[in-house]
C-alpha cells in the first residue's frame, strides 16, 4: 500500500495548502458579504435548503 503512495508527498501537501487557502478566501469573503449585504446574507439561508431540495429532486 505504502508503495503505491511514494512520491505522492509533495502532491498531498500542496492539496492541503489549497484546502486551507479556499477555505481562509471563503471565510473572508462571507465576513464581506455580511457586512456589506446583511439583509441578503440573512435571507440567504431560507432559500438554501429549497434550492438544495429543488437541484436534487431534478436528478
Amino acid at each position: 500500500m505504502h508503495a503505491k503512495h511514494k512520491g505522492h508527498e509533495a502532491m498531498h501537501a500542496e492539496m492541503v495548502l489549497i484546502l486551507i487557502v479556499t477555505l481562509v478566501i471563503a471565510q473572508l469573503v462571507l465576513v464581506q458579504w455580511k457586512q456589506r449585504h446583511p439583509k441578503s446574507y440573512n435571507v440567504s439561508p431560507l432559500f438554501a435548503p429549497l434550492h438544495t431540495l429543488t437541484c436534487s429532486c431534478r436528478k
